[in-house]
């Protein structure tokens, strides 16, 4: 990202949503109830030392992150565009630095997006995910106030290929490109969710590529393969059958999609990468909630802020012949299918011309 600002500093967690979205509507823009410095960032993952890097740990800055001050100031802004390239790569790792229920730092990004962009209905979707962890546990377990002092709980549908909960709001179903939207459909999810996280090992980009032609959430969460360099634009084939499933005996490295596949579906479906989990996950916020001009919006821009997230390998090489069968170059899919008349049409299957 852009240079840091030092004047930034004091107003890190929650200066401005969009200028699109109903003042109204959006007001919910912070935590209260549940969170605590102490829950994130000591306890809770850290052991009693806590972590050095996490923020508030200076005593000089403690007050910059009270949960009082960062309502005050939000409240007091007015809405506008989310001014991402403001904001320094440095100053967004550190405050990426704790996480609760997720796997890693999940947590911390999505806790920091919604207070800067706001909420709209405090609804999330979560497709998959590690066993006993879960990208959207920790918002469910505080309460977002509003500008007019009300609080909020998330709710949303959590879907797993093989646990089955409803009391928890967890539900057994199969995701795929060809069923996701009636699936969610099934299940009464707003065409505008706050959130969609989708980790299925597999198939993570084209069920997003499925979902968003119907569902237009505003922050989006995606697996990717980090094995994968800038010029790789590759995805596991989906769209062959059987289609591509990741399983834990073989565990092989063919799984999801490169960071430039990802890049360039955002790009298709009016998303930009607005961080990278290393070796984990992908985040996206909506573009219409970014300032004209700001974000990771060109592959050099990609490389120069998120290179280091590429080339990572995360499990064993697969085979060359493997690689034959269950990988696809994306870019060239996706260049026949727009040229075949893809974002006008239905179906990712459609016959293309690459």
């Amino acid at each position: 990202m852009g240079g840091g600002r030092a004047h930034l500093l004091p107003v890190l967690l929650a200066l401005r949503g969009s200028s699109r979205m109903d003042a109204q509507v959006a007001s919910n823009r912070c935590w209260v109830g549940g969170f605590t410095h102490d829950l994130c960032c000591n306890t809770a993952r850290y052991g009693r030392t806590g972590n050095s890097e996490c923020w508030g740990q200076d005593p000089d800055d403690q007050s910059i992150y009270s949960h009082e001050l960062c309502c005050r100031q939000a409240c007091n802004q007015p809405y506008s565009c989310w001014k991402y390239d403001d904001w320094s790569f440095d100053l967004l790792d550190k405050l990426f630095s704790w996480g609760i229920s997720s796997q890693a730092q999940q947590d911390a990004v999505f806790a920091f997006l919604f207070s800067l962009l706001g909420t709209t209905n405090l609804f999330f979707v979560e497709v998959g995910g590690p066993v006993g962890q879960s990208n959207t546990g920790f918002l469910e377990r505080v309460k977002w106030k509003s500008c007019a002092g009300r609080a909020s709980n998330w709710t949303g549908v959590t879907f797993d290929a093989e646990d089955h909960d409803p009391a928890r709001g967890l539900y057994r179903e199969f995701v795929t490109l060809d069923n996701a939207v009636e699936v969610l459909g099934r299940y009464g999810v707003p065409r505008e969710p706050d959130l969609l996280s989708i980790d299925i090992d597999s198939c993570d980009v084209w069920v997003f590529l499925a979902l968003t032609r119907v569902y237009r959430p505003r922050v989006v969460s995606l697996e990717y393969n980090s094995r994968w360099l800038l010029h790789e634009s590759r995805a596991a084939n989906c769209l062959r059958s059987p289609p591509y499933r990741w399983r834990m005996e073989y565990k092989d490295d063919a799984y999801g999609a490169s960071l430039r596949a990802i890049h360039e579906a955002a790009e298709l479906r009016g998303y930009v990468v607005a961080w990278v989990l290393p070796r984990l996950d992908v985040v996206l916020v909506r573009r219409d909630l970014l300032c004209p001009g700001h974000g990771v919006r060109s592959l050099s821009r990609l490389d120069r802020t998120f290179g280091h997230a590429m080339g990572l390998r995360l499990h064993a090489p697969t085979t060359a012949d493997f690689e034959r069968e269950w990988v696809l170059d994306f870019g060239a899919w996706l260049r026949g299918w727009r040229s075949a008349g893809g974002p006008a049409g239905a179906s990712l299957r459609a016959p293309v011309n690459a």
